[in-house]
């Protein structure tokens, strides 16, 4: 016996009746929907890229008053103006992104999802490593660093595959693991 069969043993195990030998390919990989389910999983990450979109642009721009608060002036600043040019990007992709149900399309307004605060992320991590900072400001410059593992964490909403969570998140990983 291989090993994966026997990982997938143990995983139908956890699962019983929930999902036949056969139907294991369509988790793994998006090749092989059906074009209805293909469609409707389009319109589902559409959908999610929009309301988080619309989420991230309230979010976004009201943390400027944390940072204000708790940074030093030239730092908070700076982070200010990053936070207004990725509120504009998240308006733009909610206002100017077009509502086609395939997945191609899907792909693209979900990459840019994720693109705009993993661009934040390097951009602010760049600008705090220039700082010493202490107490408070410390623990919200900290605070920054989590960014990742948020973004990461948000793949779970969309309804995706093994293999499209891999391809989204690798250029994430990337911008992550960059060295300092």
């Amino acid at each position: 016996m291989h090993i994966t069969d026997y990982l997938w043993q143990r995983l139908q195990a956890l699962l019983p009746g929930e999902l036949a030998p056969h139907e294991a390919s369509g988790l793994i990989r998006p090749c092989g929907h059906m074009p209805l389910m293909q469609q409707r999983r389009a319109r589902m990450i559409i959908n999610r890229v929009r309301l988080f979109a619309t989420l991230f642009a309230i979010l976004t721009p009201l943390w400027i008053a944390v940072d204000t608060l708790t940074l030093p002036f030239p730092l908070w600043l700076e982070l200010a103006a990053l936070r207004l040019v990725a509120t504009l990007a998240f308006v733009a992709l909610i206002v100017w992104y077009p509502q086609e149900s395939r997945l191609r399309s899907a792909y693209r307004g979900m990459a840019t999802l994720f693109a705009i605060p993993t661009l934040f992320f390097v951009a602010s991590h760049l600008l705090l490593s220039h700082y010493q900072l202490a107490g408070v400001s410390a623990a919200i410059g900290t605070g920054y660093a989590f960014l990742p593992f948020v973004l990461l964490a948000g793949f779970a909403i969309f309804p995706l595959t093994l293999l499209e969570n891999l391809a989204f998140a690798m250029p994430m990983l990337a911008a992550f693991a960059r060295p300092d």
